[in-house]
């Protein structure tokens, strides 16, 4: 349904229209943009959820200041428990 008068009624809001736009600006000029939380907390989840070397570390590695272990070992631990996830 096409509304015949919203040239007229735009024009009757003009003033109040570029002042919430105007509005807009000072608020965005003084904080930016700001994500929605609901925004934030997905992105979270979702690199989480893709974080394959930070699940292998915390799965199957123990961390600590005094714990060592060499590169190729580490590697070839990831890689089979990789293949394993692969071939599932």
């Amino acid at each position: 349904m096409k509304d015949r008068n919203l040239t007229e009624k735009l024009k009757a809001e003009a003033s109040g229209i570029l002042n919430w736009a105007l509005d807009g600006l000072r608020q965005w000029r003084l904080g930016g943009l700001q994500e929605p939380e609901q925004v934030v907390q997905a992105t979270q989840e979702y690199r989480e959820s893709m974080d394959v070397i930070g699940h292998f570390i915390e799965e199957r590695c123990t961390v600590g200041k005094s714990r060592t272990i060499g590169k190729t070992i580490l590697y070839d631990a990831y890689n089979s428990g990789r293949q394993i996830l692969e071939n599932s």
